[in-house]
């Protein structure tokens, strides 16, 4: 008060320590993408929370003639998409109930979710499980499966999906892709130091 001076609290230091992180997962990331789009042939990408949408940060695409394409830099509603629904279901409550009061549904495809009732069901499920799942919710043809990668303390600190053309989509790709999303978050959180 007295030098009318400002200084940089805790956090500050939150902030960069989670800049960090982020950094860190990206970097980590590739390698691991590119090695789950081996084992499966379909396409991956770690996603990340911004704000209201989830930020494709890194891709490895799949090796079939048809598949799908996330680009770095694509954006996506939270309640459309499985990586969105990954980081949405294990946010803190007071942050998915403050989304779940604001957020406003754009019908995108026949299938997408647009009631807050039935996003609370399916989050509620995925919490519990820890895998998220969509559809043709996005886009159509398209089904996608996605795990968050948490904190330490517990908050989503990202989520790795595969998407692949709903006509490939079988009990054994199922398998196949849940092994590898398994694989590449636990693999991901070591590299990355997470614990």
């Amino acid at each position: 008060p007295a030098s009318k001076g400002y200084f940089l609290g805790p956090a500050v230091v939150a902030l960069g320590r989670r800049s960090a992180e982020t950094r860190d997962l990206v970097s980590v990331a590739e390698a691991v993408l590119a090695d789950a789009a081996r084992a499966t042939s379909e396409t991956c990408a770690l996603n990340l929370l911004k704000g209201d949408v989830s930020e494709v940060m890194a891709t490895a695409s799949g090796s079939h003639r048809l598949h799908y394409t996330m680009r770095i830099g694509d954006v996506a509603p939270l309640y459309a998409t499985s990586g969105g629904k990954a980081l949405l279901a294990h946010l803190p409550e007071e942050m998915r109930r403050d989304y779940l009061a604001r957020v406003t549904f754009e019908k995108i495809t026949p299938n997408t979710i647009d009631t807050v009732p039935a996003l609370e069901a399916e989050l509620a499920e995925i919490a519990q499980t820890g895998i998220a799942f969509v559809v043709e919710e996005f886009t159509p043809g398209i089904v996608g499966m996605a795990r968050p990668i948490l904190s330490r303390s517990g908050f989503p600190l990202a989520a790795v999906n595969i998407a692949l053309p709903v006509a490939r989509y079988d009990a054994a790709l199922k398998r196949r892709c849940l092994n590898a999303l398994e694989d590449a978050v636990t693999m991901i959180r070591e590299r990355a130091h997470l614990g």
